[in-house]
């Protein structure tokens, strides 16, 4: 689907992009929960690029919680989230399909770098 259709769907058929906005967020979910079990994770609070130009560095990660050479769970990272694509719909809008996908995803990092080059002082 085009950005085009995914506007128009967003009005023609709220209830299917809701129920497809859904599998998107379930799939990363149970992607990062794959990658953990793996331990394909490593911490990135260091000099390591978390989106935008912007590097993680922070005493904050990892978590209090966190046993050094132990694995890396998600809570023990940065989290990079953006939503370009939304950028031409409303704050409502936003608010209804795109939002909940952002915290659902968010709560699983310990800190989350928001947004790319999209404005954000609307939502």
């Amino acid at each position: 689907m085009g950005l085009e259709a995914m506007m128009i769907n967003l009005l023609d058929h709220p209830d299917e992009m809701s129920v497809l906005f859904n599998f998107i967020t379930a799939d990363m979910l149970a992607l990062l929960d794959s990658q953990v079990s793996r331990s394909l994770l490593q911490l990135n609070n260091g000099n390591d690029y978390i989106g935008s130009g912007s590097y993680g560095f922070t005493g904050e990660l990892p978590g209090p919680d966190f046993m050094t050479g132990g694995q890396v769970r998600s809570t023990d990272l940065w989290g990079n989230i953006n939503s370009k694509e939304s950028v031409g719909i409303s704050p409502d809008m936003f608010e209804e399909f795109i939002f909940p996908s952002c915290v659902e995803l968010a709560k699983r990092f310990g800190l989350v770098y928001y947004g790319c080059c999209e404005p954000v002082h609307t939502i």
